[in-house]
């Protein structure tokens, strides 16, 4: 049963990642698809985090309820190769969610597009590990 739930997870999360990368694959964005970008990418990282918990408990490894430790063992595990890069996606989550600057929303836009496949990355591994 436990199985069957994080695979259920984890299809979750890439439902959601397919979502955001359709947003991010678009040539020209206007406001409402820029800010329609951004809402994909704050639910995607929330549940990106959320679904590596879950794994990490799965596997009985001892887990946190903060994301960065999260992201911290799951790249000790190897499941993410680029710690930094979800270091930065919080980052980004948490100043997109709390103050919005269509200077900073532009800018976080290019480096959501530059770097969204790491979360396909992530999912291929936790599909392979389960």
């Amino acid at each position: 049963m436990e199985q069957q739930r994080i695979e259920n997870q984890v299809m979750l999360l890439k439902k959601a990642y397919t979502t955001l990368q359709k947003a991010c694959q678009q040539e020209q964005l206007s406001d409402l698809e820029s800010d329609g970008l951004i809402q994909r990418f704050e639910y995607t990282i929330e549940l990106t985090w959320k679904t590596g918990k879950k794994y990490l408990e799965y596997k009985w490894f001892q887990t946190s309820d903060f994301p960065k430790d999260i992201f911290k063992i799951l790249f000790q595990t190897k499941i993410i190769s680029d710690l930094e890069i979800f270091f930065k996606f919080l980052e980004m989550r948490n100043t997109l969610s709390h103050m919005y600057s269509e200077y900073i929303a532009s800018q976080d836009i290019e480096i959501i597009r530059n770097n969204y496949h790491v979360i396909r990355e992530m999912i291929i591994n936790l599909q392979k590990n389960i």
